[in-house]
């Protein structure tokens, strides 16, 4: 029978003891561990546990990047820009940080950035611009969606997987006013691609509307199932390879969803 992940319950509950048994057997990050838990043996990971701010670089004045956790509200100013991608310094209205625990409905998305494999864990409804300039949900991606940078050019996904986080999580919007048709200011940089901010997030109904049609927002069409549905395989499960075991991501873990049962949100398509 094969071993199993012990879950994010259990690790992260016993991240101390974990970690010193890492520290005792000499295992580096990543390498699984062993324990006996309710008369069976799992697994989980080293070097994992450690906490902290979420480090998923953000860029800011000068075209430096920074930890979103080095952000600081009312003064940090970071580069913003709305559909037409023209990036501006925007001072940081608000920033928030909160802890997760087997948050589920969580996407991973890694891609190629000029030559280097990037990734980034992202809640299922974050926006984020296409290479033809529209928003998609980061759960609604496909495999053939090609994501952008600042200057417009494709950037290839390499893997897309749904599943949990635990870990903490860091957040900013450029302002607290619902963003207008273009997203002006609302399209930050995170680890060299272009995604919403909190707000372009937490637009009203409303908004979304005014958003949707030609150059509109992408939430939730016929063609665009929610990762790992039943119709979100039939289209990419040939492309599709499963991860099989935690990864560490910037402020916490992910866990994708074939490890457990994730509980589909009421918002996906079926």
């Amino acid at each position: 029978m094969p071993v199993t992940y012990c879950g994010n319950s259990f690790c992260y509950g016993n991240a101390r003891s974990i970690e010193s048994a890492c520290r005792d057997l000499g295992l580096p990050p990543n390498k699984q561990v062993m324990f006996h838990v309710d008369g069976k043996y799992c697994y989980c990971l080293c070097g994992v546990w450690s906490g902290g701010q979420s480090d998923t670089p953000i860029a800011v004045q000068g075209w430096t990047q920074i930890p979103l956790s080095a952000v600081v509200e009312g003064q940090t100013k970071v580069l913003a820009a709305g559909r037409n991608l023209v990036f501006l310094e925007h001072v940081v209205a608000r920033k928030s940080v909160s802890t997760a625990q087997n948050a589920n409905n969580f996407t991973y998305v890694s891609y190629l950035l000029n030559g280097a494999q990037r990734s980034l864990v992202l809640p299922a409804t974050r926006m984020l611009l296409l290479d033809d300039h529209r928003l998609v949900a980061a759960g609604l991606l496909k495999y053939g969606d090609r994501l952008t940078d600042h200057t417009s050019a494709s950037v290839g996904i390499t893997q897309l997987n749904t599943g949990s986080f635990t870990g903490s999580l860091t957040d900013v919007a450029t302002s607290l006013t619902p963003p207008d048709k273009n997203l002006n200011g609302h399209l930050l940089l995170l680890n060299g691609v272009v995604a919403g901010d909190q707000m372009a997030d937490a637009a009203p109904s409303s908004m979304v509307d005014a958003l949707d049609g030609d150059d509109g927002l992408d939430r939730s069409t016929p063609n665009r199932p929610w990762i790992g549905s039943e119709a979100w395989y039939r289209s990419n499960g040939a492309l599709h390879t499963e991860m099989n075991q935690p990864i560490e991501v910037d402020g916490g873990i992910f866990v994708p969803a074939a490890l457990h049962a994730v509980r589909p949100p009421e918002w996906r398509s079926d």
